[in-house]
């Protein structure tokens, strides 16, 4: 073959090499479009997975937090869920001081993360954290004291000067049970009629109810409360379990439960070992504070969902 006759064929190889560079497939569409509009196909696939997963798994997870919800808070709020009613004034006795303060810090700064509203300088005291190794004793001395008596018995609270009255049978069952940690909420129902005071009292680990119950279509207050802690029994746990554990229990209204099943709370701290439970308020701790601080009470069943469609909102995002 001549010298000509290769140029040519090395031409015509180059032309059909070219040729179908250009036009690519059979549909005319080039190689680099085609594996473009591929990638895009691939792309929007992997994107509507990603999608249905992550549907399928805040969907779990509101079940979880629904369930979590549902347990910590009734069903004896019949009128909605319960949140201060006025600035917290944390105080702490029976530590060394600086333990104190830390606790208080401590409060006050989950408190914020909350969006609770705090007490600023020298303020009442209206949460009160109380450990010692007595509790019994303790808890009939305020009984006894005249000026303590507010604790359990009649006060007149200044929004309104109602008249607050603590039942005696809840007081008695309150002061005679054991347990790690004891919880005595004052509490009331504003409603259409008025003010409806109730004292609640509950003890943790193990847990007890009781106290009296008020339905209607109301919104219910904190004004005060007490966490009563027996030094006695808090044998591995930290000085930070004990203060996120205080203001969880202290800054919402949690209704006691034997089991939380494996939800990841610093409520577990008694239902264990104290080294098995969290180090401190985990992530569905905190964002059950801020949701129940920052929805709108409803009827309890519509501020559940309110707040857990908020807890999924915080946790997933």
């Amino acid at each position: 073959m001549s010298n000509d006759s290769r140029i040519l064929a090395v031409a015509i190889l180059l032309a059909v090499l070219a040729g179908a560079q250009a036009w690519g497939a059979a549909d005319g569409s080039s190689p680099s479009a085609a594996t473009r509009h591929s990638g895009e196909t691939s792309s929007d696939s992997s994107e509507k997975l990603q999608e249905v997963i992550v549907t399928a798994q805040r969907a779990k997870l509101a079940d979880r937090l629904t369930a979590f919800v549902s347990k910590i808070s009734g069903p004896q709020f019949d009128g909605g869920l319960p949140l201060w009613g006025r600035p917290v004034c944390p105080r702490v006795s029976g530590l060394a001081q600086e333990e104190g303060e830390f606790i208080v810090g401590r409060v006050s700064d989950i408190a914020r993360a909350g969006r609770v509203s705090l007490a600023g300088g020298k303020c009442r005291p209206n949460l009160y954290i109380l450990v010692t190794r007595q509790p019994q004793e303790l808890l009939k001395t305020m009984m006894a004291t005249q000026n303590l008596k507010f604790t359990f018995g009649i006060s007149y609270e200044p929004m309104d000067g109602t008249p607050i009255v603590a039942s005696h049978l809840v007081i008695d069952d309150f002061i005679s049970k054991r347990g790690p940690v004891r919880v005595l909420y004052r509490d009331a129902p504003i409603a259409p009629s008025g003010v409806h005071p109730v004292v609640r009292a509950a003890k943790v680990g193990p847990i007890t109810y009781s106290g009296d119950t008020w339905t209607g279509n109301s919104s219910w207050y904190l004004f005060r409360v007490f966490v009563i802690v027996d030094a006695s029994q808090l044998k591995g746990v930290t000085l930070g379990q004990l203060a996120d554990y205080a203001a969880l229990v202290g800054l919402t209204e949690i209704k006691p439960v034997d089991s939380l099943a494996d939800a990841p709370t610093i409520l577990q701290l008694f239902n264990d070992s104290p080294e098995a439970a969290p180090a401190g308020m985990t992530d569905w701790d905190q964002a059950f504070l801020k949701s129940l601080y920052t929805t709108r009470q409803h009827k309890p069943a519509q501020q559940r969902w309110h707040v857990v469609q908020a807890m999924v909102s915080e946790i997933a995002h």
